[in-house]
């Protein structure tokens, strides 16, 4: 059966109860449009009265998208959707979205990545995929980057604390 159109804000009076995934009772769904998408199903009522995938963008749990390229902001990684059939399509996996810092590497060395190689942001910074950003590791090499590096912005925050301290305890020589 082919749900049917119904404009926003309109509600069916249809209502059904599902089993809950425990077994232990069941639970109430409404068929309804949803205020954000326009599209009619099943949904749980819940006090905003829209479906789950608007609710949960309305929650922050959201991508921002720009064409093929999104910007993940749980992760602050950028993916790009590749299909099997386009080069280095096979590095997206079933869900066909690869992470654009590994794309790089791989078009730079000509050849997919292993799942054992790591590409590492030199600065940090998880959207600057430039070439001379990013390192490729080894799995294990790889936590013994990241934490040289911390421990060097610790040594130079300790360093200019130092200097600072020194300065205030400097005598007056007048």
């Amino acid at each position: 059966m082919l749900p049917f159109v119904l404009s926003v804000g309109e509600f069916l009076s249809k209502v059904r109860y599902v089993k809950r995934i425990d077994g232990h009772g069941t639970r109430k769904q409404i068929w309804t449009v949803c205020p954000d998408c326009s599209l009619a199903r099943w949904v749980y009522p819940n006090r905003s009265g829209v479906c789950r995938p608007c609710s949960a963008r309305r929650k922050g749990k959201t991508q921002r998208v720009y064409g093929k390229r999104i910007v993940d902001n749980s992760t602050g990684y950028v993916r790009i959707r590749l299909f099997p059939d386009e080069p280095f399509g096979a590095m997206g996996g079933s869900n066909h979205w690869v992470l654009e810092h590994r794309l790089v590497m791989a078009k730079h060395l000509e050849r997919e990545l292993l799942a054992s190689e790591i590409v590492h942001h030199l600065n940090g910074v998880r959207v600057d995929n430039r070439l001379e950003n990013l390192a490729l590791t080894k799995l294990k090499e790889h936590p013994h980057h990241t934490f040289t590096k911390a421990q060097a912005a610790r040594i130079k925050e300790l360093e200019d604390e130092l200097s600072a301290l020194r300065e205030r305890c400097k005598p007056n020589t007048l």
